[in-house]
């Protein structure tokens, strides 16, 4: 996995849902991408994506995602606190 051409990223895990996938980095980073029509994809939108991206909210927040999994219709990464997307009305991720 590369992110904009900068380097390449090691994945520690890697999940799918139903139809969005999501990755965790070495460094602590979560990308996610697909179908993001409930939010799944923890960007604070509805618009899905056909590549990997960052999910910003945690990197503003200086969290570390540590582990994720998917469900059918939703993300839950794992962080010292636990966080979730998916299924929500704002798509938003929340702690």
């Amino acid at each position: 996995m590369t992110y904009n051409a900068v380097g390449e990223v090691s994945v520690v895990k890697l999940t799918s849902g139903s139809r969005h996938s999501v990755a965790v980095t070495s460094d602590g980073l979560a990308y996610s991408w697909g179908c993001n029509d409930y939010g799944q994809l923890g960007h604070g939108d509805l618009v899905s994506r056909d590549s990997p991206t960052v999910v910003e909210w945690f990197v503003e927040r200086r969290l570390r995602v540590v582990d994720v999994f998917a469900g059918v219709w939703n993300s839950v990464f794992v962080t010292s606190h636990t966080a979730a997307a998916g299924s929500s009305s704002s798509g938003h991720a929340a702690v």
